[in-house]
């Protein structure tokens, strides 16, 4: 399957896009949409939400009520939404929060949702072409506001800006062709994410069996009392969290220091599964004192939040800029005392059972639901002497190290599909690359639509609470 570009071009007369197929038509977002505003009359409808990673989905419900999860005190009134419309959040158009419906439902009353006028547009062909980066870049600089953060893209702005359109069969087949690549792509991802999977499993049996059993296979063993751990070695403690370690310690210690002091803050996305990342942020200690989590270099700090802690999230703390940091208040944090490490208590953490049985004991509504500090604090284990920690802890950094080097290369390998995948769409909706005549498969009956990377990570808030 082999891709050329169209034999005859001409100036597009868009700002975003230099050139099109000289058979290609120019129309205005104002021909081709029209906005609609059907409101609930019972608030019983699905009830939909919009991201740019997943598009128009549906909400969840709330255990097994059934009631639909969402914190308004009541959905009448809210936007009915058919399929093959169009609904965008106007706060985050900018960043491609919007999409095409699949579903009939319902959304938030501070959307827009727009059905087409006429049936000359494949309505997931307009979807894919709006979600080029460059048309991004237009609708950014047609919305209103002053910072980016404030940006919205009002129905009279969104009908100013301009689209390419092919004849509707050339539209078809590019769509076509963009479900086969899609396909071809989410199997290859899902191989890489598989091998992940296996090597991840693999550190988690070696964590396991290091931190519950030690490194010598011939030690003597005795109960432990506890169910999940069983038998541990005879000169292991068997110790509570809170017996060696202080929780989400206070913030006295830096009662001296003035409200202009610099201090890093770190925000969750700068926690992976295996540490702090590069990403953190300098601010003034006056402004965040209140409200957010306070550590130090030497803590050991976990996500509490679901999928956050699901995904290991958490890090034993260490070259902070200033020796202590402020992050969200979504981290537990734990200050070792003096007969644990900090790399042995992370490692404590990271045990599968510590994740699993953190997961059982979650409280709140789906998809907020969060790991109590009672389950942190009682969690029980084996402890040894700080030496013999001292050789797990460098043991397991040393065995380690090389699944995550290969876990690393398959997460970079994983990237640039999806860099050429986001590219080669983008050619193909703006024809700068020609399908027609292309012999497409037919697509399975199992495809699934391609979705950014982080989609299962990412929860969008109700726009109506942004707004508030």
């Amino acid at each position: 399957m082999r891709l050329a570009p169209y034999t005859e071009y001409r100036d597009s007369g868009f700002a975003w896009l230099a050139s099109m197929p000289s058979h290609w038509q120019q129309r205005r977002i104002k021909n081709i949409l029209k906005e609609v505003d059907n409101r609930s009359s019972t608030g019983s409808e699905p009830l939909l939400k919009v991201s740019q990673y997943t598009g128009v989905t549906k909400r969840g419900h709330i255990g097994d009520s059934g009631e639909q999860d969402t914190r308004a005190s009541s959905l009448v009134g809210y936007k009915k939404v058919a399929k093959d419309q169009l609904v965008v959040n106007i706060m985050l158009a900018w960043n491609g929060s919007f999409g095409i419906s699949s579903f009939e439902g319902i959304a938030s009353p501070a959307y827009c949702v727009y059905e087409f006028r006429k049936q000359e547009c494949s309505p997931i062909y307009v979807h894919h072409l709006m979600k080029t980066e460059s048309f991004k870049g237009r609708i950014k600089i047609e919305s209103t506001g002053i910072v980016e953060s404030r940006l919205r893209l009002y129905t009279e702005d969104f009908y100013r800006l301009e689209i390419s359109l092919p004849p509707l069969k050339e539209q078809d087949a590019i769509v076509r062709f963009i479900r086969h690549i899609d396909q071809r792509v989410n199997k290859l991802i899902k191989a890489k994410k598989r091998l992940i999977e296996l090597l991840n499993e693999q550190k988690q049996a070696i964590i396991h069996a290091a931190v519950t059993k030690g490194l010598n296979p011939d030690v003597p063993l005795k109960g432990s009392g506890v169910e999940w751990l069983g038998d541990i070695p005879m000169h292991w403690e068997v110790k509570r969290i809170k017996e060696i370690a202080l929780h989400n310690p206070s913030k006295s210690e830096i009662k001296g220091l003035g409200p202009e002091t610099p201090v890093t803050v770190l925000p969750m996305e700068a926690v992976s599964e295996w540490g702090v990342l590069e990403m953190t942020m300098e601010e003034k200690l006056a402004s965040v004192q209140s409200g957010l989590t306070y550590m130090r270099n030497g803590d050991v700090s976990i996500a509490k939040i679901t999928p956050c802690f699901e995904n290991g999230k958490g890090a034993s703390l260490d070259g902070l800029p200033f020796g202590f940091a402020f992050g969200s208040t979504e981290f537990h944090v734990l200050r070792p005392l003096s007969v644990i490490t900090s790399d042995f208590l992370y490692f404590v953490t990271r045990m599968p059972k510590f994740r699993e049985l953190g997961e059982l004991n979650m409280k709140g509504s789906a998809g907020q639901k969060r790991v109590p500090s009672d389950f942190v604090k009682n969690f029980q284990f084996g402890l040894p002497s700080q030496p013999e920690q001292d050789q797990i802890v460098l043991y397991l950094r040393q065995a380690l190290g090389g699944f995550d080097k290969t876990v690393d290369k398959v997460r970079a390998e994983i990237d640039l599909i999806r860099e050429y995948r986001t590219r080669l769409v983008s050619d193909v909706v703006t024809g700068q690359l020609d399908v027609r005549g292309l012999d497409i498969p037919e697509i399975d009956e199992q495809f699934e639509e391609f979705r950014l990377p982080d989609e299962e990570f990412y929860e969008e808030p109700e726009l109506e609470e942004a707004l508030a």
